[in-house]
């Protein structure tokens, strides 16, 4: 039986769970984990200080994963983080909203609907378009925990989140702990909106064994 059955059985054919879990399902597979995938490496290969730091905390971890090490992805982490902060794959979070309710001081009345986007957060970040990563290994605590949230949260939060994060983090692992990276393109990175964010040009990137 599959998930959407399930939600049908447990909900009934009349409620919209199904269908907003099924609208969901489609965005979170058009290519995201891979476009933001791509966007990392570009923040990396142009702050080449930043992908040296990451290289060390991945080579200090050694070829294998285990569930302990990838707890220990402190660095890469923050990485992915600040990429998500810069380059959002999700530009656009809308909710409908249930019920009357206080959102951070202001009264929003029910059947609103409300948008969020970390695009909209720039403010809270010193240097908001430079890529720095530390932000969020020293001073996260001193902007509000909700600027950058690319997978949603709460109930509604997205099914695949757990999934993309472990893609993510070993892949990247893998990469670093044997390549450097260089943007061998002559123009910088930008990107264009076709439903999901999207790099507007081909990657091009130059990988250097590391083992050689």
């Amino acid at each position: 039986m599959s998930v959407l059955q399930k939600l049908i059985l447990r909900n009934g054919p009349n409620s919209s769970y199904p269908l907003v879990t099924a609208i969901d399902m489609i965005f979170a597979g058009i290519d995201t984990t891979g476009n933001t995938l791509g966007f990392l490496m570009y923040h990396l290969a142009t702050n080449p200080d930043k992908q040296e730091k990451l290289q060390k905390e991945c080579q200090s971890l050694g070829e294998s994963l285990s569930v302990k090490s990838l707890n220990e992805l402190r660095y890469l982490k923050a990485c992915i983080q600040e990429s998500n902060r810069l380059t959002p794959t999700i530009a656009l979070n809308a909710r409908l909203i249930a019920e009357d309710m206080i959102l951070h001081g202001y009264q929003i009345p029910k059947n609103t609907l409300v948008t969020w986007s970390p695009m909209l957060f720039s403010e809270q970040f010193k240097d908001s378009e430079k890529f720095i990563p530390e932000r969020w290994v020293e001073n996260k605590k001193s902007f509000c925990p909700h600027a950058v949230r690319q997978f949603s949260h709460g109930p509604r939060m997205c099914i695949g989140k757990r999934f993309a994060e472990l893609e993510m983090l070993i892949v990247v692992h893998k990469l670093m702990t044997n390549f450097e990276v260089k943007w061998v393109n002559e123009e910088s990175l930008t990107i264009s909106q076709v439903l999901l964010n999207v790099p507007d040009q081909s990657l091009k990137f130059q990988f250097k064994d590391l083992n050689i």
